[in-house]
């Protein structure tokens, strides 16, 4: 049966595949816009708001900061979370360092044995969270004028995050780490740093290539009508206008290409809140694609959802005491037009990190 359900669904996605191949051949014209508006994406938002966080994360993890947790945060995190120190500080990291981050950290944990399959499967979902560069850069500074709704987003992710860590304690409790313990030492050199610049160069890169391939099959999915039929149903449930229904639905898809939204309109923030907070599945295609096999994917997939449904929750909740003193009379507001930034200094830096990488190979070598 299972050998069966395989082959079915190894078949499933080869078709998948290769409807996608004969589409792009058949219609370069929407494959072109996609690819091309991906590509603006990426050198104008995505790289300038995730790519220093991504550095300074991976000089945190490489240098072995992490291994220094107190004693009374290991005791306390255990008998509060069910989780080590280090792995709290993990966890308590990537809530606030970009959505692979968390997960790449948990991959390395688990293949040093120090947790358990089944407690990485758990952890890949819990330690997964946007960061503030990326909310701010990406969410609220392209929907909102005041930095109130960035904080929101954040607080109340950040918030979901906790409340499934509690729940999800009495597992973590149960299943425990293995007997491992991580040795301290702290190297912070020149070493560290180009390592850690060109990890994350080629983590970008991914990222970057994954939202290209998600923005072409949007773009076919938005030009056969799905989009549109599924964005009418969200419509009628929620009561949103069907613009802006669809405009969601793009993000859910990836969340670096939700479409336009009216601009200062509160009432969307939840659910521009759930949407930040599950990340979208090209981010978990993104994360599916580092675990490759370790561990099973699937609690990773139903905690974001389930992370999503709460800080939308949480959000809904907390929007009126944060907005109370954000509340502006119309005639303050200063209009001006908004001039996007040029991608030619992302360009520069990918440039110098491929020099990078190939000087540090050379040297190597």
């Amino acid at each position: 049966m299972k050998r069966n359900a395989g082959k079915i669904l190894s078949a499933a996605k080869a078709s998948a595949v290769l409807i996608l191949f004969l589409l792009c051949i058949f219609y370069p014209q929407l494959t072109g816009k996609a690819v091309s508006e991906a590509l603006q994406r990426c050198l104008v938002t995505v790289i300038p708001s995730l790519y220093a966080m991504m550095i300074v994360s991976a000089v945190i993890v490489r240098s072995g900061i992490l291994t220094y947790t107190p004693k009374a945060m290991e005791r306390l995190s255990g008998a509060v979370f069910g989780m080590d120190g280090f792995t709290m500080a993990v966890f308590s990291f990537s809530a606030f360092s970009g959505y692979p981050v968390g997960t790449s950290m948990i991959i390395e944990r688990y293949e040093k044995k120090a947790i358990s399959r089944e407690t990485a499967s758990v952890l890949s979902g819990l330690c997964c969270g946007a960061g503030p560069a990326f909310v701010f850069g990406c969410i609220s500074g392209k929907y909102y004028s005041t930095h109130a709704a960035g904080i929101i987003i954040t607080l109340s992710a950040v918030s979901a995050n906790l409340l499934l860590a509690l729940m999800l304690s009495p597992f973590l409790k149960k299943s425990g780490s293995a007997q491992y313990t991580e040795k301290k030492g702290l190297s912070l050199t020149s070493e560290t740093l180009t390592e850690s610049i060109i990890s994350s160069g080629k983590s970008m890169a991914v990222i970057c290539f994954t939202i290209t391939a998600f923005a072409v099959l949007s773009e076919f999915l938005d030009a056969s009508g799905i989009y549109g039929k599924a964005g009418g149903i969200l419509s009628r449930l929620s009561g949103l206008p069907e613009k802006n229904a669809v405009s969601l639905l793009r993000g859910i898809t990836d969340i670096t290409a939700a479409g336009p939204l009216p601009r200062d309109d509160y009432t969307l923030l939840p659910f521009l809140c759930a949407m930040t907070s599950f990340g979208g599945i090209c981010v978990l295609f993104q994360l599916c694609t580092l675990i490759r096999g370790r561990f099973p994917v699937m609690p990773l997939i139903l905690i974001r959802t389930a992370s999503a449904i709460l800080s939308g929750v949480i959000c809904r909740v907390t929007v009126p005491f944060f907005l109370r003193r954000q509340l502006i009379a119309v005639s303050v507001i200063n209009v001006r037009l908004y001039s996007p930034p040029s991608p030619v200094p992302s360009v520069m830096l990918i440039i110098m990190t491929f020099m990078l990488f190939l000087s540090f190979k050379r040297e190597r070598r």
